[in-house]
């Protein structure tokens, strides 16, 4: 049934993708013309040379010269529309009416981040920049193009102030990707609903809008507690008609892979620490030998893993086409997209991805005073992927590669594929011959908007409602098996594994995701005199399920009522309040609603009589705004976040009392899960924001700088830390408020954008610096004050405190200092015994004063010169440090693990790397030892590109052809690098699939 659905809503949107762009055609036969001239000029006055103007009724167009001037032919019975539209620029709609000869200069304004005339959609109300009161960043769809990745959230890397993007997976088709605004993470709402990210292309998005502080995102209610990610997709544009394609073709190759040892030195490691440990070596001089030698492969294998499984390229590949327009009634966006490609694997199955992407976009004038607007989109992922044995989920590879030692086994003996006792995988034979899965997942969304204007009733009222479904189904079919495996002894293989034929497959998983979500309100915008009032009130209700196998899973329930009164004087002076009436489902009746307060004041000092003349000042706004929130996500451990207010109890098993032949009857056991609270209420969150906004000398420079304070108080508590022990076990404790922390820094961007002639060239970044403090935290009073959490760094790292290694075994007896984890010998890390009871134990953790990074930032550099254009973009992080915690590359430990490179400069060869060991712990702990500089800074984007002259393609019927190369991730520069892990992930490569540096070809074309 749900099946059936969704087929349903791919073939209405590929109905929509085909015909919508039918709905507004061109006229035919003869039509009386005349002929109008004008120029293309920028809010500069420049004149723009070679720029499309295009007549909507003769569907004719004529191209500006080098002093922006043009002559077309339009309608003579009725009014024309010129449209002109330039990348870059927003594109720009005047109407001819007949009799017009001349219409003057066309004036286009330049896309900035930081400008009063530009559009911000805030949620359920679009207004211009200069009535804002918020810290909100916008990029367009066009601009993420130049990143050749499946998901967009990769593609806003480094790109606006505030946000960090960081890379979880890159397996293909299971992208993964976190989004963090100033430390928090991020909500994702598309076309004004909360919705999932993944699958969104670039090319079917408008704008990406970083609300950063509260005021912009209110009205959301408890679902705009957390920053937000507003993006809106593309819409046709009325008196237009466009089609654009676009298609590129690369290779995905690893940025980063770790570096482990041969047979030979892995042998000779292992041996020394072995022999550190008292114990015999494993391999004899002989041994060795034939290691080093290759003399017998077969009984002294040398395999390198990575070498032999791991591809040094995967194909990319990206296309899309697009058509949008419309008329005065109609206007229309549809789209095809197309993303693809395959995994690392150099055997067996490779993991495939292909997503196939519908969008069709309609707004529909139904009359005067009503208009319709539908969004529909689906999309269609097909995987494949070698199996988790026979379950439903894609082989890690790299956790066999990271693992396994150069001699573990060799892959073959006589076309057999061999195992070992120690070493009992066989990657060919997981890859080749252990099964596969077939994955699908079929994502829908769909939106319907309704706009009555009540203008008639009262002048500046419309009323609105919004009703959307979205549905997410996830199927993977799949079978196992496994080829016959093998064991050496001595040089002849026996069977230990028989081969199994799996000739069916079976369902291994079925996910659904199903949202539904509607609003309704009403919006009045008027001006009287210099007074302007813009005021919406809005009442959302959404639902959220998910099939899920957790006993606590609740349906994720939303219900707001907002009110937002936006009021404007004389141009210059913004005051904004914004009311939310919220309730969560997680509170018990009667209380589960909260009303919230957040105000905002904005000053356009540009338009001041002191600066208004001013000419190297275009535009300057001051604003700050102020609120509170509830926050609905939290989570208490071993607690059930929504039932704090009843006492839970779970069934443990059962019991009878008496002996031998005398027992009673069983009655049941049941054990404390949590007991029941009325004491609380939601925690909250206290924003507040200052900033400031500025276009500088002819609207080249653009400037942007913020300074924000959240404050995190009430947070859900069982105060188990600071309980003494004698009262019981956490359940007995209800849960409580308690807590408080604060994170507070800047934000900001600055960009330059200049031509001169036909050159163009632009420079510019974006910051953000970030701390954070404990305020009132859960601890024993009789913690020792290092290791106290209250007033201290949210992100430093709780640690020992390492001095060194252990030179001598003189200075391990005359130290007298007992380390809880055996005996020391020289090479050992030495700690810190901080409380003076001459053990190093958990009472010598501290706070120490390193932390995680705090700054990060965003370059960019662009250039052109007539039809060439080169764009750079680099991203970086500083101020802060990492944790060299990976168990298989750094911390190495036992038989059964391969060693890196780096552990040929452990100790005695060099104080690198403590001393080899197969059983101590000692060296294995986290402590400053282990912590390196986590700086770097890396080139993330390039984009070389050519872009046809319009005369040379106008008798191809083109508006643009533009041909490009475009790389991700090709150059960085690190400390990190001497320990070849990548600096964005230290774990990439080792524990998952590497960073990818993606190089693409690709050409795109307007008609």
């Amino acid at each position: 049934m749900k099946n059936n659905i969704l087929r349903k809503i791919l073939v209405l949107s590929a109905m929509l993708l085909f015909i919508a762009s039918g709905i507004a055609p061109g006229q035919s036969g003869e039509i009386p013309k005349n002929t109008v001239k004008g120029s293309v000029v920028t809010s500069q006055d420049q004149p723009l040379k070679g720029i499309v103007v295009k007549s909507f009724n003769t569907n004719q167009s004529a191209v500006t010269d080098a002093m922006g001037s043009f002559e077309i032919a339009v309608t003579t019975g009725e009014p024309d529309r010129l449209t002109v539209s330039l990348e870059g620029y927003r594109i720009k709609v005047v109407e001819v009416t007949p009799g017009t000869t001349d219409v003057g200069p066309v004036v286009i304004e330049e896309i900035s981040m930081v400008s009063g005339s530009k559009n911000i959609a805030l949620p359920y109300r679009d207004i211009t920049g200069d009535r804002s009161v918020s810290a909100i960043t916008t990029i367009t769809g066009d601009e993420l193009m130049s990143y050749p990745a499946s998901s967009l959230l990769e593609a806003l890397s480094a790109r606006l102030p505030g946000l960090t993007i960081e890379p979880y997976s890159t397996v293909p088709g299971y992208e993964s990707f976190g989004a963090y605004i100033r430390g928090t993470g991020a909500t994702v709402y598309i076309d004004g609903i909360m919705r999932d990210i993944t699958g969104l292309s670039a090319s079917e998005v408008h704008e990406v809008q970083v609300i950063r502080d509260l005021s912009g995102r209110a009205v959301l209610g408890l679902s705009g507690s957390g920053p937000v990610i507003w993006i809106t997709t593309r819409k046709g544009t009325s008196f237009n008609r466009e089609m654009k394609v676009s298609a590129e073709y690369g290779l995905n190759t690893p940025a980063t892979l770790p570096k482990y040892l041969d047979s030979y030195n892995y042998a000779n490691l292992l041996n020394e620490a072995l022999e550190n440990d008292g114990y015999e070596a494993w391999y004899t001089p002989a041994d060795l030998a034939a290691y080093q030698n290759h003399s017998n492969l077969l009984t002294h294998p040398d395999v390198d893993y990575y070498g032999e499984y791991v591809a040094r390229a995967a194909p990319f590949r990206r296309a899309s086409v697009s058509f949008e327009g419309g008329d005065r009634r109609v206007s229309y966006f549809s789209m095809f997209d197309y993303v693809g490609g395959s995994g690392l694997e150099t055997v067996g199955e490779k993991v495939k991805n292909n997503r196939y992407k519908l969008r069709g976009n309609v707004a529909i004038k139904l009359n005067d005073f009503m208009n319709l607007s539908i969004n529909i989109a689906a999309s269609l992922n097909k995987q494949r992927f070698a199996n988790i044995s026979s379950g439903a989920g894609v082989y890690n590879m790299f956790d066999i590669l990271s693992v396994y030692p150069s001699n573990a086994h060799p892959i073959y003996a006589d076309s057999l594929l061999i195992r070992s006792d120690n070493f009992p995988v066989n990657l060919t034979n997981e890859l080749a011959h252990s099964g596969f899965g077939d994955g699908m997942i079929l994502n829908a969304q769909n939106n319907a908007r309704l706009v009555i204007d009540l203008g008639s009733i009262v002048e500046g009222l419309t009323a609105f409602g919004n009703a959307s479904f979205d549905v997410s189904n996830s199927i993977i079919n799949s079978k196992g098996g496994t080829e016959a495996l093998y064991r050496l002894q001595g040089v002849t293989p026996v069977r230990v594994v028989e081969k199994v034929v799996v000739p069916n497959m079976s369902l291994g998983s079925y996910n659904v995701l199903k949202r539904t979500a509607g609003y309704a309100g009403l919006n009045f915008e008027r001006e009287f005199g210099k007074n302007s009032v813009a005021a919406d009130a809005v009442f959302f209700a959404g639902l959220e399920e998910i099939t899920s196998n957790d006993d606590w899973y609740q349906p994720s329930k939303v219900a707001d009522l907002s009110f937002r009164l936006n009021y404007g004087f004389d141009d210059r002076y913004v005051a904004q309040l914004d009311l939310v009436y919220s309730g969560s489902n997680r509170m018990p009746a009667g209380q589960r609603f909260s009303l919230y307060p957040t105000a905002g004041l904005a000053w356009i000092a540009s338009n001041e009589d002191f600066l208004r003349s001013n000419t190297s000042v275009d535009y300057l706004k001051v604003y700050g705004s102020a609120g509170i929130m509830g926050i609905n996500d939290y989570y208490l451990q071993g607690y059930n976040p929504f039932y704090l207010f009843e006492t839970l109890w779970t069934y443990s098993g059962s019991w009878r009392s008496g002996v031998a032949t005398q027992y009673g009857d069983y009655v049941n056991i049941y054990r404390l899960v949590q007991t029941a609270t009325e004491d609380f209420v939601l925690p909250k969150r206290r924003f507040i924001n200052i900033g400031a906004q500025a276009q500088l000398f002819g609207k080249s420079l653009g400037i942007e700088v913020n300074y924000f304070n959240e404050k995190n108080y009430d947070k859900i508590s069982n105060k188990g830390a600071s309980t003494p022990s004698i009262i019981g076990s956490p359940q007995f404790l209800p849960a409580t408020n308690y807590g408080e922390d604060m994170r507070w820094g800047i934000d900001g961007l600055i960009q330059w954008n200049k031509s001169i002639g036909d050159f163009r060239y632009g420079i510019g970044g974006n910051a953000l610096y970030i701390r954070g403090k404990y305020l009132v935290v859960d601890e024993p009073d009789a913690l020792p004050e290092y290791q106290k959490r209250t007033g201290t760094d949210m992100d430093a790292f709780v640690i020992y405190n390492a001095e060194g290694l252990y030179q001598t075994a003189g200075e391990i007896t005359s130290r007298g200092v007992t380390q809880s984890w055996g005996a020391l010998q020289p090479g050992d890390i030495r700690y810190a015994d901080l409380n003076g009871d001459n053990v190093v134990d958990e009472l010598d953790v501290e706070v120490t004063d390193y932390h995680s990074p705090r700054f990060f930032y965003g370059l960019n550099l662009s250039a052109g010169y007539k039809g060439f254009g080169i764009y750079l973009l680099g991203q970086g992080e500083a101020d802060g440090s990492v944790m060299l915690a990976n168990n298989r590359y750094f911390m190495i430990n036992g038989t059964g693990q391969n060693y890196s490179e780096l552990m040929l400069d452990r100790f005695p060869a060099t104080n690198d790397y403590p001393r080899l060991t197969t059983v101590s712990q000692n060296n294995y702990q986290y402590s400053t030892f282990w912590v390196a500089n986590a700086a770097y800074f890396r080139l993330k984007n390039v984009e070389i590109s050519y872009t046809f002259p319009v005369t040379a393609i106008r008798k191809l019927a083109m508006n643009d052809l533009k041909l490009y190369v475009r790389g991700t991730n090709l150059a960085a520069v690190s400390s990190l690098k001497k320990y070849s892990v990548d600096p964005e992930n230290i774990n990439a490569g080792i524990t998952g699939y590497p960073l990818f540096r993606t190089i693409t070809a690709g050409i795109s074309c307007k008609f």
